[in-house]
Formats: structure tokens, C-alpha cells, sequence
């Protein structure tokens, strides 16, 4: 069998493009799918990088405005004060999702180790680039009231 070279080139480039596709997709859950797991996986690892207060982790799919209003010197203050008033993040689930002016928000119900109530966790969910991406994070929990 005689291959010429251009068709060496070709299967060549073809399998470089097919490898290339399926290694390039993010790290991050919502780099591979916008379903319920996908943002579960996100809320689990945003939570998870509050209790070992990492910031990279925390961001790693946060939208531009995010990124410019929760720097990791804010995010240190953040997560110790949760640490400190509910305690380290233990589990979650999906409570709700709802599209609101084209972004996804979808509500999680979250337990705490130093608070016995459910915590409310909302984040919303901007689609920019084919990506979703984190443009709010927000946690509602009885001890976070002031009396």
C-alpha cells in the first residue's frame, strides 16, 4: 500500500484536531455541560474551597465582574467570616433552578457544620463564550441576621 504525504498530513492534522477537542474542554464542571450536575459539581467546588480558603479554586469560573469584585484579599475576609459563623461547608443539594434575563440561578440547600438550619446558597449562572460562568454567589443563613 502506497500512503502519499498529504494524506499522512491530513490523518495527521484530523487526529491532532480530534485530541485536541476532547483534552482542550476546562477543568471545571461547567466547561463540559449546563446540566443540574454541572452546577452541582460547581456549587460543591466553590463551597469545598471556602472551608480550605482557596481562592484559585473559589474563582476558577468566575465571570469578569466577579473576578473584579471578589479579589482573593476579599475572599479571604469571606471565607473566614463563614468559617467563623457557621462553620465548614459539609454537603448540598439542588433546591431549585430558574432563568432569569438569560442567566441560570439555580438555589442549593447547604448544612454547616455550626449551623443547624439549612444554609441557602444561589448562584447565578451568566452564559458568555458557550460557557456558563459564576456572576453571583450569594449565602443566606439565619446567623448571618442582625438583630
Amino acid at each position: 500500500m502506497n500512503i502519499n504525504k498529504t494524506g499522512i498530513w491530513i490523518f495527521t492534522l484530523i487526529t491532532i484536531s480530534v485530541i485536541a477537542t476532547i483534552t482542550g474542554c476546562s477543568n471545571s464542571p461547567l466547561g463540559r455541560d449546563n446540566s443540574v450536575q454541572a452546577y452541582s459539581d460547581t456549587a460543591e467546588l466553590m463551597l469545598q474551597a471556602i472551608n480550605h480558603n482557596d481562592y484559585a479554586a473559589f474563582s476558577s469560573d468566575f465571570n469578569v465582574q466577579m473576578k473584579q469584585s471578589m479579589t482573593a484579599p476579599a475572599f479571604n475576609k469571606f471565607a473566614t467570616a463563614i468559617r467563623n459563623k457557621i462553620g465548614t461547608y459539609i454537603a448540598d443539594r439542588v433546591y431549585g433552578m430558574q432563568e432569569q434575563s438569560g442567566n441560570m440561578v439555580v438555589t442549593f440547600k447547604a448544612k454547616f457544620i455550626d449551623e443547624p438550619s439549612e444554609v441557602t446558597v444561589t448562584i447565578t449562572f451568566q452564559k458568555a463564550h458557550g460557557k456558563s460562568l459564576v456572576a453571583d454567589f450569594n449565602l443566606d443563613s439565619p446567623k448571618f441576621e442582625t438583630k
